[in-house]
């Protein structure tokens, strides 16, 4: 299974634009959102394994079965959506705390140049990882 790995700016963005969605109520922009999360590389790399679909279809369809109450519900879909095409995501770990202090999905964003090395790197050491479908404030 192939491997992809969101950096961790790039993780907040996406886990921030999810928590806007809800706050909102509105799914309407989260698309596009979600898509900027993933550098071109990785869109190509994704949809290689899609059989002829987008990336974009595949978010569409995890958006629809979504309920739009759940962060993490959402993410275990995506990570779902992508494990039936034989691609494992990666997420950082980031405690709410993080994302709390960093403000605004507006105000977070990315350094274009690390972007290269730094999504394409395995988690380090002192990085945890959890999977969508654990929520790291549950863990004892």
């Amino acid at each position: 299974m192939d491997e992809i790995y969101l950096s961790r700016n790039r993780t907040k963005v996406l886990r921030l634009a999810i928590r806007d969605a809800i706050d909102e109520g509105t799914v309407d922009a989260l698309g596009e959102q979600i898509m900027d999360a993933f550098t071109d590389e990785q869109v190509e790399a994704v949809e290689a394994h899609l059989d002829g679909q987008s990336l974009e279809d595949v978010i569409e369809e995890a958006l629809e079965e979504w309920t739009g109450e759940d962060e993490y519900e959402f993410l275990n879909i995506l990570e779902t959506r992508f494990g039936e095409s034989g691609i494992d995501l990666k997420l950082w770990s980031i405690d709410d705390d993080d994302l709390e202090s960093e403000g605004s999905f507006g105000t977070t964003t990315y350094d274009e140049e690390d972007e290269e090395t730094e999504d394409t790197v395995p988690l380090d050491e002192d990085e945890e990882y959890f999977p969508p479908d654990e929520d790291p404030d549950d863990k004892d």
